[in-house]
Parts: C-alpha cells; sequence; structure tokens
C-alpha cells in the first residue's frame, strides 16, 4: 500500500505492470468462462443475474491479481491457478449471495395483485364482489382477466374472500361466480 504507482509521462497517467495469467491459470480462466456461460442461459442458475455473472471471470481475475500482489510482493508478474481458483471462490460466492438476497426479495404479483384488489375492495366497503365492476373500475392491473383470477384464487387460498353459491345477488345481478370477503387486514 506504500509503494508509489508507476506513472507515464505526467503523474496523473498510470503506467501499471501487467500481470497476465500464467498457463495453468488461463487453461482455469477458459473453463471457468465456459461454465459461467453454461450458468447465463435462460432457465439456468446464473440466467437471472447476468449483468453481474458476465462480469465474473474478469472480476474473479482482478481479485486474483490483488492475492497475487499480497502474497508475493511488488515483483509478482503474473497470477497463478491458486490465485485465480480463490478468486472465483470469493466471486462464486458473491453470485451465491446475490441470487439468496434475489429470492429473499422476489415478491410473486399474484400476491401483490391480491393485496392490491383487498385493499380496492376494502376502500370501498365492498364485502361482497363480483368480476366484471373490478374489470371495468378496478385497479389498472387488474383490468386483465388472467391477472384478477390469480389476485382473487391467492385470496381464496389464504382465507381472505370465500366463493359464493351460485345465484348469490352481487350489485343487483344474479351471479354465477361471486366472493365476499370474510377476512380484512387493517
Amino acid at each position: 500500500m506504500e509503494a508509489e504507482p508507476r506513472t507515464g509521462k505526467t503523474a496523473q497517467e498510470l503506467d501499471p505492470v501487467e500481470l497476465p495469467l500464467d498457463d495453468e491459470a488461463i487453461q482455469l480462466a477458459v473453463a471457468a468462462s465456459n461454465q459461467f456461460e453454461t450458468l447465463m442461459i435462460k432457465g439456468n442458475d446464473l440466467a437471472e443475474l447476468r449483468d453481474r455473472a458476465s462480469k465474473a471471470l474478469e472480476n474473479a481475475c482482478r481479485i486474483a491479481g490483488v492475492l497475487a500482489v499480497i502474497e508475493g510482493g511488488m515483483a509478482t508478474r503474473s497470477i497463478s491457478r491458486k490465485h485465480l481458483e480463490r478468486g472465483l471462490t470469493i466471486v462464486q460466492w458473491y453470485l451465491l449471495e446475490s441470487l439468496r438476497i434475489r429470492g429473499a426479495a422476489l415478491v410473486p404479483q399474484a400476491l401483490l395483485d391480491a393485496e392490491s384488489l383487498l385493499k380496492w375492495l376494502q376502500e370501498r366497503g365492498m364485502t361482497l364482489f363480483r368480476t366484471t365492476p373490478i374489470l371495468t373500475n378496478g385497479p389498472s392491473q387488474l383490468r386483465n382477466k388472467t391477472r384478477l383470477k390469480a389476485a382473487i384464487e391467492e385470496l381464496v387460498n389464504n382465507g381472505y374472500v370465500d366463493a359464493n353459491e351460485s345465484g348469490t345477488l352481487v350489485d343487483g345481478v344474479k351471479t354465477r361466480l361471486s366472493w365476499r370477503v370474510i377476512h380484512d387486514v387493517v
């Protein structure tokens, strides 16, 4: 940390020493690159983290370079396989943590829509409802039959609403399919 950086023609122009991968590290880098590419294919583990995974090898090499210099001093002139392995281990941990945090933060769309629907019903004091008024005047995202159906299903499955018997009168209309709010959350 105390070493002066190499500079070019001026003090503001850095001229760092090259720190290439040695032959064994190059072989590992090629294998790691292929593995990362495979894991980024749609449906595979890192598909959702393409932005980070596409730079994983590059970051692992940077980390390996730092580790090599810390261990070998300023005279270090290449990155060994063992340093790249350590760099890859750190990057893999980072990617796994990103997946873990991302997974914990994801909330299914049907659940978000269900919360929105329940709030909309509560704001209007509606304890009985059918789909037609929601599809025409409800929250904009729920004016889609598929999303509305999924939201209602989510509310039914979690005990917030229950289906009425066929023929129940809702909004002055005898309905084939309607629901009643059985549990409010304030």
